[in-house]
C-alpha cells in the first residue's frame, strides 16, 4: 500500500510470475475455530488460504483497491545474481529472490469441514486497506517496520535500483 500511495517504484523480478497464496486473517481464524470444534478434523492436516495469484495480478489488485497507478519496474533476470549476492543491499522482499511459488489449496478443509472463506483477494485487501488507513499507516513518509520481525524495506535502495534499470 505504501509504495502505491507514495508513488514509489515497485520492483518486480521474474517477470512478475512468482505465485503466492493470499488469505485474510479473519478467514484463517474462522477456519481454526472450525478445526478445533469439528470431530472430522481430529488427526487431519489442512491448508487454509485464499486465492493463489502471480505478483502481476497482486499488484494490479492492490493498485485498484488504493486507487493509484503502480510504477512497476521489471527487474531483469541478469541482475538477480548481483542483487542476491552476500552483502548486497536488500532490493526487495525475501520471497522474490528465487522463483518461489507458494500455491495452497483449501479444498480439503472445504470438503471435510464445510468451511468457506469470506474474503477473496480483492475484498480481503479492501478490508486490510481500511485497517491500514485506520492505523494511520497511509500517512507514513517512509517504510513501515514490521513489529514482529523488526524488518523493513529500504525505499532509497529500491529507488536507486529502479533508476539504474530504467537507464539500462
Amino acid at each position: 500500500f505504501l509504495r502505491l500511495l507514495q508513488h514509489r517504484p515497485i520492483l518486480v523480478p521474474h517477470g512478475g510470475l512468482v505465485v503466492g497464496s493470499y488469505g485474510h486473517v479473519d478467514d484463517l481464524c474462522d477456519a481454526m475455530l472450525v478445526m478445533a470444534c469439528h470431530p472430522d478434523a481430529d488427526g487431519e492436516v489442512f491448508n487454509v488460504s485464499g486465492d493463489s495469484v502471480d505478483v502481476n495480478r497482486y499488484i494490479a489488485t492492490l493498485a485498484d483497491v488504493v486507487g493509484e497507478s503502480p510504477d512497476v519496474v521489471p527487474v531483469p533476470d541478469a541482475l538477480l545474481a548481483e542483487l542476491s549476492a552476500p552483502g548486497a543491499p536488500p532490493a526487495y522482499g525475501h520471497l522474490f529472490k528465487v522463483r518461489h511459488h507458494a500455491m495452497l489449496d483449501s479444498g480439503k478443509v472445504q470438503r471435510v469441514l464445510g468451511w468457506r472463506p469470506r474474503y477473496d483477494l480483492r475484498s480481503g485487501h479492501e478490508h486490510a486497506y481500511e485497517w491500514f488507513r485506520a492505523m494511520g499507516h497511509d500517512r507514513l513518509d517512509g517504510a513501515l517496520v514490521d513489529p514482529v520481525w523488526k524488518a523493513s524495506w529500504d525505499f532509497e535502495v529500491e529507488a536507486a535500483l529502479a533508476e539504474r534499470i530504467r537507464r539500462g
